[in-house]
Formats: structure tokens, sequence, C-alpha cells
């Protein structure tokens, strides 16, 4: 029979516990740093630190150890091999509630590769756990912090609200992850002011790390960049260039890259746009698993470019593609973007019908998010679509209706042959509305262009793109059905031009 072990010999293994240890904590504490404040990332010593915490079953140094690898690994693109850490890591541990911190982190790994369905599953089930056992408030948060970001993909605005509200009042403490998730929500309901202003308050921050900081600065970015305010993006990715850490190869990288490319585009530099890209697809194809979100995103970034520079055939098979690809990822604002892009494309091609029935989808799923700045582009392609059909005048003889090669070649690449459905077209318009070729006679709709046209004005006011509302206020007076009202019209389109400081588009407004 084994003797028991005595008070002192208890208390010796626990010295030489603690003396192992601390070699290894202090390696955690500098890798955290580093990550946290920009330095050398000595990513090797970790995984060693980690095995020991492992061995010895040091649970504050083996979760803070595997938290700061994933977050770094995702960084890095090592998507698998941050999984596979995982699972080592969680084999070790006995108490199921001590493996729900480690399979929390294993779902925010599968929701960045856009795996919903287990990733949301997983992290139900950790919330189930943690709640029967009332433990770990701050992994409940966490929980709830994952669950809005399922939602705020699907476009579930109430229920990502809910879940974020939820892991509010369980940590009373501000944390940045949540900040960062409520300024996503805004910012994919289209309200960019609210999303920049709790950006702001997070850069604010006293001690926020560097990593966060970075991902926040890249989200003001989008928001700045839907609102065409290039000068502060511009600066924003100069801060962000000078901070310490290092970006190469990275999701941040990747970030960047689209960032600079988007400015590119405004500035209608194609060809700077395309290198952009391209080199942004380089870092993302280099990647151990695939992420079909970043791929779907950065396919579409260059159908946008094809179409702006006349290239339509090769914007309408990268358009295609992304949008199976967003389909896929459950980002229904990106699939609105998306389908945004193949309305254009189908109305480069001619086809009145098709296009208007994918501005139709895409304002549905704008207006299930709430995005009025995505609904006031939809207004805009649907009454100019209105606006610019030809319809035949008393007497002229209306042409043959034809299939062009061009179309037929773009009905190849059509979401349909690949096996996405569409949405339904909104209430609102009819696809008899949109036809393909000429229409037949009939009187111009102007209510229908006028109310279209009214509800972008609107919203484009609202997102503070005051030249494009411009550009609506002077095709309203162009379809006025009084002086009054045309008068009105052109007032108001001049007010917009000097606000967007195009003082000479504003003196010629009115012009016939």
């Amino acid at each position: 029979m084994e003797r028991e072990s005595t008070a002192e010999e208890k208390l010796g293994d626990a010295l030489v516990t603690t003396d192992r240890i601390i070699g290894p904590w202090q390696i955690l504490t500098r890798v955290r740093d580093a990550w946290s404040q920009g330095g050398k990332l000595n990513l090797p010593d970790l995984l060693e630190a980690t095995k020991i915490f492992e061995e010895f079953r040091y649970q504050r140094g083996l979760f803070q150890a595997a938290s700061v690898l994933t977050s770094i690994l995702v960084n890095r693109l090592k998507f698998e091999r941050a999984r596979v850490l995982l699972a080592e890591i969680r084999k070790s541990l006995g108490e199921d509630v001590q493996k729900c911190v480690i399979d929390l982190l294993d779902a925010s790994v599968l929701l960045h590769l856009s795996n919903h369905s287990d990733g949301e599953e997983l992290v139900r089930s950790v919330l189930r756990t943690l709640v029967a056992e009332g433990c770990l408030p701050d992994q409940q948060a966490a929980a709830h912090g994952l669950l809005a970001q399922v939602a705020i993909g699907r476009g579930d605005v109430e229920a990502a609200s809910s879940h974020l509200k939820e892991a509010s009042r369980l940590t009373p403490v501000r944390r940045p992850a949540l900040d960062l998730q409520s300024a996503l929500l805004h910012l994919r309901s289209g309200r960019m002011s609210r999303a920049e202003r709790i950006l702001n308050e997070l850069r604010a921050t006293e001690g926020l790390p560097l990593w966060q900081r970075i991902e926040g600065m890249l989200m003001m970015c989008e928001s700045l960049i839907r609102r065409h305010h290039w000068a502060r993006v511009e600066r924003l990715l100069e801060e962000i260039s000078q901070s310490k850490m290092d970006l190469s190869g990275s999701a941040f990288e990747i970030q960047m890259l689209r960032v600079r490319g988007e400015i590119a585009l405004g500035g209608k530099d194609f060809r700077k746009a395309r290198q952009y890209f391209h080199r942004a697809e380089r870092i993302a194809d280099s990647a151990d698993a695939v992420d079909v979100r970043t791929r779907g995103l950065l396919q579409l970034c260059m159908a946008r470019t094809q179409l702006l520079a006349g290239n339509n055939h090769q914007a309408a098979a990268l358009a295609t593609e992304a949008y199976g690809k967003l389909s896929r990822a459950n980002d229904i604002a990106m699939k609105a973007e998306c389908e945004l892009v193949l309305g254009r494309i189908y109305r480069a091609f001619g086809s009145s019908w098709q296009a208007g029935r994918y501005f139709s989808r895409a304002l549905n799923g704008f207006g299930k998010l709430g995005d009025k700045l995505g609904e006031a582009e939809c207004y805009d392609q649907l009454g100019n679509l209105k606006l610019l059909e030809r319809y035949p005048v008393k007497g002229e003889t209306e042409p043959e209706i034809t299939v062009i090669d061009t179309l037929r070649t773009l009905d190849e690449y059509s979401p349909e042959s690949q096996g996405f459905e569409g949405l339904e077209v909104g209430e609102n318009l009819q696809e008899q509305d949109f036809e393909l070729g000429v229409p037949t006679p009939r009187v111009r709709d102007h209510e229908t262009v006028r109310s279209l046209f009214e509800s972008s004005l609107r919203y484009y006011k609202e997102a503070e793109r005051f030249s494009e509302a411009a550009r609506i206020a002077d095709s309203l007076a162009s379809i006025a059905s009084t002086e009054e009202i045309r008068r009105h019209y052109i007032a108001e389109a001049r007010r917009l031009w000097r606000l967007a400081g195009l003082d000479e588009l504003a003196a010629m407004s009115g012009d016939k």
C-alpha cells in the first residue's frame, strides 16, 4: 500500500510545478504583448510552452495560450493548424466545462471559414452547458457574441441585437470584441454614423491591443468607403502601415489591399485596382483552408473593376462565381451587393428584365438588413432602368427582338444554371415591368420612376452621399409634372451639388 504524501512533500511538488511553469508563462506573456503591441511573434516557443501547460494541467496558462495562438494563426490564415492545435488541447482536459473554452475558440475558426451550421451548433451546445452549470459568464458572453456574428451574416438584425445585449449584461466590463461586433451590426445595417461612433470610442480606449485597434480601423475604412470619404480612408491606411505589427501574408494585408483597390476604383484607375485585388487573391490562396467569403468578396471586387472598365464578359463570369461563394458563406449583405453588380451587368448587356430582377433581389436583401444606402442604390438603378427604357413613338415600327450573342454567353454563367436560387421580386415591382428587348408601346410610367427616385434621394441624403443625391434630384426635375415641382428639385440639386463640393455642377442644374 502506497504511503500518503506528507504536507511538506505536497508543498515541494507544488513548488517544482510552479518552477516549471515560470518559463513558459514568461514566454506566453512576451508573445501576448508582442501580439497586443506589435513585435516579433515567437510561435515555436509558445507552442512548447503550451505543451508544458498541458502536461501540468495549468488551465490559466493553457486557456490564454490557446486564445492567443488561435487569434494569431487565424490572422495568418492557418485555419486547419489552429483547429488541430485546439483538438490536441481539448484532449488534455477533463471536465466538460473546461472543454467549453476550447470549443468556443474552435467555433470561431469554423465561423471564419463560413461553416455556419457546424459553428452555430457548437456554440449553442457550449452555451447550454455553461448555463446549466451556471458558470463562466465571460465565456457565455463570448458565445452570445459568436451567435450575434451568425445572425448578422444571415441578416437577422433583431436576433443579433438580442445576443449583443445579453453579452453586455453578462460582462459589465467593456469588451472590445463586443464593440467590434456592435459596429459590424450597424455597418451591415447601413448605419455608418453609429458604427463610426463606436469605432472611434474603441480607438480611444487605453490599453487596447494593437490587433483589435487595426481590426477596428479596417472596419472604419469599410464604412468610409461606402460614404466615399477617400482622404480619411488613406489616412487610416497610412496609420496602419506605420504600426509595429508585421502585416505580410495576413488577413489584415488582404483587407488593406482590398481597401487600396477600392481607392483606385474610386479614382477610376482600373489597372491599379486589378493589381491590388490580384495580390489579395494570391494571399488568400495561400491559406491552408478555403475561406469562401473572402474569396467571393475579392471576386466581386474584380467583377466590379471589369464592369467599370467595360469588360462585361469577364465581369459576368467573376460576379457569378462570387455569387455562388457568397451564397454559401451565408452573408446576405455581400450577396445583395453581388446581386446589385449582376443587375448592372445585365443592364450593360441590354437585358432590362434580368437587370430589374437582380436589382429587386438586392433591394430585398438590403431591406431585410435595413441598409438604406444599399436600398438607395437599388432604387437609383431601378428608376434609371425605367426612365431609360425606349418606347416606340406613334407611327414608328417596333424592331424585332433578337437574342444577341453576348447575352447568350452571359446566360451560360447565370446563377440559376449554377444551382443557386434567387429571391423573389420586390413587392412593389412586377417582373413584367422589365422585359428583354424593346417594350410594347405604352405610356411612359413617370409615377413609378418618380417614386423610385424619391426613395433613392431620401436614402442617399441620409447616408451623406450628396453627389448621388444631387444627380437624382436633377433626374426628378427632368420628369417633373409642373414647373413648380421642377424648380423645387432644381434648387435641391444645386444645394446638394454644393454640399458635395461641386459648385460647377450646381451652376449647371436645370439646364435643358
